[in-house]
C-alpha cells in the first residue's frame, strides 16, 4: 500500500555515519508529523554494503512510495540526485524538506 508512504532521500556517502543517521531521523520525524509513513534507507541498507547494492534496493523501495521527501543536502549526493530524478520521471510528489 503506497498511499501514504514517503521515501526519504538525502546524502549518506561521505558523511560520518552518526550525522547521516541524525539527518534521516529528523526527516522521519518530519514525515511522521505530516501523517506519513517514512521509508528510511538508513534502516534497510547496511554500512558494509556497496553503494550499488544500496542504490538498487533504494530505487526499488522508492518505486513503492507515492511521495519523496528530499533533504537539503540532496545536491551533494549522487544517489539522492538519481532518486530525485527518478521520482520526477515517475510523477511522484516531491517535497523538499
Amino acid at each position: 500500500m503506497k498511499k501514504n508512504r514517503w521515501y526519504l532521500s538525502g546524502r549518506i556517502s561521505g558523511l560520518p555515519y552518526a550525522q547521516a543517521w541524525d539527518n534521516f531521523v529528523r526527516a522521519e520525524r518530519a514525515v511522521y508529523e505530516m501523517g506519513g509513513v517514512p521509508v528510511n534507507p538508513m534502516r534497510f541498507c547496511r554500512p558494509r554494503w556497496s553503494w550499488r547494492r544500496c542504490m538498487t534496493l533504494c530505487i526499488w523501495k522508492l518505486l513503492w512510495c507515492r511521495f519523496v521527501a528530499i533533504q537539503p543536502n540532496w545536491q551533494e549526493s549522487r544517489g539522492a540526485r538519481i532518486e530525485r530524478q527518478i521520482a520526477l520521471w515517475l510523477n511522484k510528489v516531491v517535497l523538499y524538506l
